[in-house]
């Protein structure tokens, strides 16, 4: 569980489940407080590189941060 979560819903009811009695003059207290933790889906991010040489052969080696497959 985060100590700081980075949204907070919260739940209240204006009413009691059993009977139906208002709540609205009185103050809630949490009694469970689960957190969910959601991953957002993973996107890919395609990057295209081009290289001029001038109509000259030149040989130029890739970043080691490109892992070339």
């Amino acid at each position: 569980m985060s100590k700081t979560p980075d949204r907070i819903i919260e739940f209240q009811t204006d009413y009691y489940n059993t009977c139906g009695a208002e709540l609205l003059s009185i103050a809630s207290q949490a009694e469970r407080v689960p957190q969910i933790l959601d991953i957002p889906p993973i996107k890919a991010i395609y990057t295209k590189q081009y290289h001029c040489g001038y109509g000259y052969t030149t040989k130029v080696n890739f970043p080691k941060s490109i892992a070339l497959l």
